[in-house]
């Protein structure tokens, strides 16, 4: 996509660490493990095994050998940054054609003109008159 605007981020996006995402997922299987004891409230239904195979193996590679969980972790990453690629434009055209748009719309309607655009003919001037700057310094020290 070519626009006016170079919309590429200045920060330096980094991988997290193995270990990190090793305990991660591994919390994350976990909870999906015993989610149907905390869902049904019945005896009958017990843990998912496998998932909590899975949870105790990542947490347990995560604190012996992290590096093991590297291509893994480089893959989850590569993911989150096609899906910030997709959805990030996604999630903004949405609000704005849900939100901003309607908003002027609205303000069309209604004959609102917050930026003083219509001509006024009778006008000896268009410069709006201020008054003296407020405060002490007038903005002579801003940082």
């Amino acid at each position: 996509m070519q626009t006016h605007e170079n919309v590429s981020s200045f920060r330096k996006v980094v991988l997290g660490s193995n270990r990190k995402f090793g305990l991660t997922f591994a919390a994350i299987f976990a909870v999906f493990a015993f989610l149907p004891l905390i869902h049904h409230h019945s005896p009958h239904h017990s843990p998912r095994w496998i998932l909590l195979a899975v949870a105790v193996l990542f947490a347990a590679v995560a604190m012996a050998a992290p590096e093991r969980l590297d291509p893994l972790n480089r893959a989850w990453f590569k993911l989150g940054l096609l899906l910030n690629r997709i959805v990030n434009p996604l999630v903004m055209g949405l609000m704005f054609f849900g939100a901003v748009t309607p908003l002027g719309w609205i303000m069309r309607k209604r004959g609102a003109d917050l930026l003083n655009l219509q001509l006024k003919p009778d006008a000896a001037t268009y410069w709006i008159a201020r008054g003296p700057a407020s405060g002490e310094g007038g903005m002579t020290k801003q940082f």
